[in-house]
């Protein structure tokens, strides 16, 4: 059965909640605000939680908005959150009952990674499991490495990278530049590379993306993506393989990766490929 959110009847302080991200915290106010007082300036009832990690998103706090105290909490820890989008804490659970049927196979993974496979189904056990098991047995086969070498021409083609910095969520963020500023096209690209090519290289960029968190032991949970769309040509059909072929990789084997995507210098003839991709970001998560 998949989770439901928390109740506002069935709330009491101090119990343990999450929100739709995965992040915990513990409740310690809850009420009905109207929209001039709300801090997030949407009206009706909420849940006060203190996270246990901070955040620099811009409406932490230390439990205060707008001149009122709701409750006393860490700096940048306080989060006043609508009813709807908490739930009562379930990842150390659930992470238990994964780390028992897997066993070994996930021995070195970060408990968040196996929270993100939970998460992707709605932590409806038995979704969960079979999505995993597949994950597993396409880890064996295809056999992802941070490490892998890939020809320098791939990454002249194709600019991209990690940061090294963070957004206000502290997801990492990555940049990438598909045509090159209309020196590569995508139809170019995968001429030049071929899709089973561009699959592992994508999927060694996400696996890197992986080896940043565990060393910021997920503090940073997702990936913010910025894609330059200068120069792009018009669509073709190499484009749409090669797009399909990058969202395949990471909608399929690596679940809330994701953290959110901004898009620059994006030609008009694209946006329908934008509301096709949300279309099927939000079918993978049903």
């Amino acid at each position: 059965m998949a989770a439901t959110p928390l109740d506002f009847d069935d709330a009491e302080i101090g119990m343990r909640v999450q929100d739709y991200w995965g992040c915990c915290g513990t409740l310690r106010w809850m009420g009905k605000l109207d929209e001039d007082s709300s801090p997030n300036k949407e009206a009706g009832k909420f849940f006060g939680i203190e996270y246990d990690e901070e955040s620099d998103y811009p409406l932490r706090s230390n439990g205060m908005w707008n001149g009122r105290k709701y409750f006393e909490c860490g700096q940048r820890k306080g989060l006043v959150v609508k009813v709807g989008e908490v739930y009562a804490e379930m990842n150390t659970e659930r992470v238990a009952l994964l780390r028992e049927r897997f066993g070994e196979r996930v021995a070195t993974w970060h408990d968040f990674e196996l929270v993100k496979f939970c998460i992707a189904r709605q932590f409806d056990m038995e979704k969960v499991y079979e999505m995993l098991e597949k994950h597993l047995q396409w880890r064996e086969k295809f056999q992802p490495c941070a490490d892998e070498y890939f020809p320098p021409t791939i990454r002249e083609d194709y600019p991209c990278g990690y940061t090294g910095t963070t957004d206000y969520d502290e997801n990492l963020i990555f940049y990438e530049r598909p045509g090159n500023a209309g020196l590569c096209q995508p139809s170019d690209f995968v001429r030049k590379h071929t899709l089973p090519v561009i699959a592992r290289w994508h999927a060694c960029a996400v696996e890197m993306g992986i080896e940043l968190m565990r060393a910021t032991n997920y503090r940073s949970k997702r990936v913010c993506y910025i894609v330059d769309l200068l120069k792009l040509k018009v669509m073709s059909r190499s484009m749409i393989s090669f797009a399909q072929t990058l969202a395949a990789v990471e909608q399929d084997n690596y679940p809330e990766n994701l953290g959110r995507v901004f898009i620059v210098n994006c030609p008009t003839f694209f946006y329908p490929c934008l509301e096709a991709s949300e279309d099927l970001h939000r079918r993978a998560h049903e």
